[in-house]
Parts: structure tokens; sequence; C-alpha cells
């Protein structure tokens, strides 16, 4: 160990224990003794990170990066590499919100402590999360911890210690399907387009992401075989699945189709939104709750009665609607 002037500066000259090389570092001062203790500074720090005494450097530097700033990192790495796209925005979202409730300010402050308060506290109250809703916010934050130390940011996942919450016995739910008769109604008093899409995810079952994806090339309105073919790309299960769809419906999608000028984009550009959804539920006069208080949300609307449906009679309230009155 030794220091030397190289030009104005001081440089330190140094071979670490576990290493065979001489290393120079910027002492950056000009007096070879202000050189001297900076030298034996840094020395320190490196026999602590070689001992384990210390984190390295670099993961030390990144404990006091803004939370978000990894949060951004690792879903545009996600997003780069092209895999369920659809999926990320939600997640963002999730991430986002639990960083602001469980005050992940910078990396240092994310603790399974910190995080196990948090679920404690949604787990109960007025709106609990469900058992499967926590288990993905775990998966989110998990996910992003994973990835972090793949990327050599932190040495482990503080969320190894976390459990997920077992779903059996907890699945009762906070939600419920809707009965035929409110499906009925429902498709009667919203409008058009909602209408079609409320129509399109209650006789198919296909999840709201999927349904954001479905391409007019994936739509067969013509012929015997009636059907959505749902591509393994888009899929949840990412696996093809080829699913019937009723006369009904592929008749107002080929209206729907007719209007469309770019048929090059997705068949549906958005689905309503929670608000909306709860908007046209009051307009049907369909309760947001049933008497259990269990919740109704749109991944509930599937009903495969309708999908069978071919007398005009059994249409009860629909009469009035323009929409019905045009797949009818």
């Amino acid at each position: 160990m030794y220091v030397r002037k190289i030009g104005r500066y001081f440089y330190g000259f140094y071979k670490a224990s576990n290493s065979l090389e001489e290393k120079s570092y910027p002492l950056r001062v000009e007096e070879e003794g202000q050189a001297w203790p900076n030298l034996r500074k840094i020395v320190r720090e490196i026999e602590d990170e070689i001992a384990g005494i210390v984190p390295p450097r670099e993961v030390r530097e990144a404990m006091q990066r803004p939370f978000i700033e990894f949060i951004e990192d690792f879903i545009a790495d996600k997003e780069a590499l092209q895999r369920d796209i659809e999926y990320y925005p939600k997640m963002k979202s999730r991430l986002l919100k639990m960083a602001k409730e469980c005050g992940w300010e910078t990396l240092k402050y994310v603790t399974a402590k910190s995080y196990m308060d948090w679920r404690s506290n949604h787990s109960k109250g007025t709106e609990p999360h469900s058992a499967k809703t926590l288990n993905d916010h775990l998966s989110h934050i998990s996910g992003l911890m994973n990835w972090l130390v793949k990327q050599g940011t932190i040495q482990a996942n503080p969320m190894l210690a976390v459990q997920k919450i077992p779903l059996e016995g907890n699945q009762e739910e906070n939600n419920r399907t809707i009965s035929f008769e409110e499906f009925c109604n429902l498709l009667a008093k919203s409008p058009e387009y909602r209408a079609l899409v409320y129509h399109f995810c209650g006789t198919t079952a296909i999840r709201r992401t999927e349904t954001l994806n479905i391409r007019w090339s994936d739509l067969v309105l013509e012929g015997k075989r009636l059907c959505v073919r749902v591509r393994a790309k888009i899929s949840k299960s990412k696996k093809f699945k080829e699913l019937p769809i009723s006369k009904g419906l592929a008749k107002a999608l080929r209206e729907y189709k007719a209007k469309q000028k770019d048929l090059s984009k997705p068949v549906f550009p958005y689905v309503p939104s929670v608000k909306d959804f709860r908007k046209d539920l009051v307009n049907a006069g369909i309760p947001l709750l049933d008497e259990d208080g269990r919740q109704l949300n749109l991944s509930g609307i599937y009903s495969p009665q309708l999908a069978a449906l071919k007398e005009k009679g059994n249409m009860r309230g629909w009469e009035a609607s323009t929409y019905t009155r045009r797949i009818m």
C-alpha cells in the first residue's frame, strides 16, 4: 500500500487480500498528508466488503435510490422481453401503490415486516382484499426483488421469508356471479359498445386482458363453427383455446366490424372501467353487493345460459334495447 503523486493529485495503490492484482485509486488531494487517510479509508472499506462486514458499494448506493426508479426499470425490462405485455401495467400500478402505502421511499425500507403489516391492514376492514389478490401483490414485489438480485443490486430477496396465504377456505369470496336475469338487464340498459363487451365476456368467459388482445383474425363469424380463437401468446394459461360463440353475438360482431375503419387494430380498444361498470349496474337496477356482502365485478358476469338462448321470449327486459333488437 502506497501513495504517489501523478500530475496535480495523489493516487493510492493497494492489492486487496483476495487479489493478486494491484489497483490504483484516485484520492483527489494535492498533499501527501491528506492522501494517506483517504487511502486507509478506501482499504478499510474494501477489506470489510471482502469479509462480509458491509455490503458492496454498489448495493449500498442502490439502497439510497428512490424505489420507484427500480419499479420503472423492472417493468421496462419485462416489456422489452415482450412477455405478457398486457399484464405489466396492472403490476406496475400495484407496485407503485404498495410503495406509497408501505413507505418504501428507497430500497432500504423494503422489508418483509413492512409488507406483512401492509397485508394485515388490507386483509380486514370494510373492503378487504381477497387472499388471491394479496398473494398476487406478494408475487409482484417478490418478482421485483428477485430481478434486483439477478442484477446484483441487492444480495437477497427480503420477501423470501413471507408465506402466501393458503387459498383453501379463503375463496368464498368477496365476489359473486351475476344471475341470468341480471345479465339480461345489464345488456338492455348499457350503452351499445359496453353492452357488446359484456355480451362477449359474459358468453365466452374470456378474461379482461385476453379480451383487449383479441383481433378480428381470431374471430370466426361465418359458417357453422362460430368461435373465438384465443392465441397462446395472449392466453393466461399460455395455451391455445377455441371458444364457441352464439349466433346472436356473431351477428352483433359482424355489424360492429362493418363500422370499423382499421381492422388491424384489436376488436375491443378498451374494456369498461370499474366506474363505468358500476354505473351500468345502477342503471340496470343490479345491486353491487348481495345479501352476503359479496361484490359483483366484471369477471363475475359469465353467464353460459345466454349463449344457448334462441327464443326472444326468454330475453326478459331486452325488448326496449337497440342492442338487443339488433342481435335477435
